[in-house]
Parts: C-alpha cells; sequence; structure tokens
C-alpha cells in the first residue's frame, strides 16, 4: 500500500493503517520483537500456521515510546492464537485504554515511523518449516491446508529435507 496516496491532502491521513489495527473492547494485541530481531521467524510461524490458508505476512515495527505519548498502557499477557506456548507467555503485550482518538493517533505515528515490513508466501513457509525442525511447533499445530501447501514448496523441502509430513 501506498503510504502517501497522491489524492490525499498533505494534513490528512489514509484510512487504511486504522482499519489495519484491530481492537476488541479497545485492547489492541501486539508482539515484541526481541532486540536483534531474533524470535521474528518464530512470531510469525507461531501466528501464521493458525490462518486459512498460507498468504504474506505484514508488521509495523515501532518505539514503545510513543504509547506513553499517546496515554495508552501496555501489559505483557498470554497470547492467544498462537500454539507456540512459550512464544505467547514471553512476547505478547495488550495495549489497553484505546479510544477511536487513540488509535488513529496510533497509526499515524506507526505511519510516519516508516517501519512497515512484509514478509511474501515463501518466506512464511520457510518460517514455519524452521519452527516445525526447531521444535517450536509440532505438526499438530499448523492449519490441514496450510501443511499441504508447505508441502508443495520446493525450497521448503530442499532447505529442511528431514522433516516428515504428515499429509500427503
Amino acid at each position: 500500500m501506498k503510504l502517501d496516496p497522491d489524492w490525499l491532502p498533505d494534513d490528512d491521513f489514509p484510512a487504511d493503517p486504522v482499519c489495519d489495527l484491530r481492537t476488541k473492547d479497545n485492547v489492541l494485541s501486539t508482539w515484541v520483537l526481541s532486540e536483534d530481531d531474533g524470535n521474528l521467524e518464530r512470531l510469525v510461524a507461531g501466528l501464521a500456521v493458525a490462518r486459512e490458508k498460507l498468504t504474506k505476512f505484514d508488521w509495523a515495527i515501532f518505539d514503545t515510546d510513543l504509547l506513553d505519548e499517546l496515554g495508552i498502557e501496555e501489559r505483557q499477557t498470554q497470547g492467544q492464537g498462537c500454539p507456540d506456548i512459550e512464544l505467547c507467555r514471553d512476547f505478547h503485550y495488550h495495549l489497553t485504554n484505546i479510544s477511536a482518538n487513540r488509535l488513529v493517533r496510533l497509526a499515524k505515528a506507526i505511519s510516519a515511523q516508516r517501519e512497515l515490513k512484509r514478509l511474501n508466501p515463501q518466506d512464511v513457509a520457510i518460517c514455519i518449516a524452521r519452527a516445525l525442525h526447531n521444535g517450536w511447533l509440532t505438526h499438530a499445530d499448523i492449519n490441514p491446508k496450510i501443511a499441504k501447501r508447505l508441502e508443495r514448496i520446493r525450497k521448503v523441502r530442499d532447505l529442511f529435507p528431514d522433516l516428515e509430513w504428515t499429509t500427503q
């Protein structure tokens, strides 16, 4: 997505980044990257395996100092929807007290930092395969549709020839 569409006046802001920050009960679920991004592949894999299909994976990196500026509180919680229990326990945070105004201001601040990242589906597949290889996930953790797709990706099979696939 183009962050600054030509049609948008300088004093305005696109709606899509706000919609990307989906809240529930005025809370935004977030994940923390380690300083060296060492948990990135594990995060991607843990979140991607529960999806319906293997797709691109987008995320934004932002300085948590801006949370104080916006009056948004953060608290570490047990993450949901991720089968990697250790990951959910150690790297999941809820951002709380999110009003509509704060959400828009947060989306603006994140977009202004320009730390928007994307992995293509093949790279997401490699993250999942590495998580299996390292024992962070098991085959039982993976949506069967995604497991079938992983088997068909030659690069995954080439990088991890010893992985045993449970589907045929």
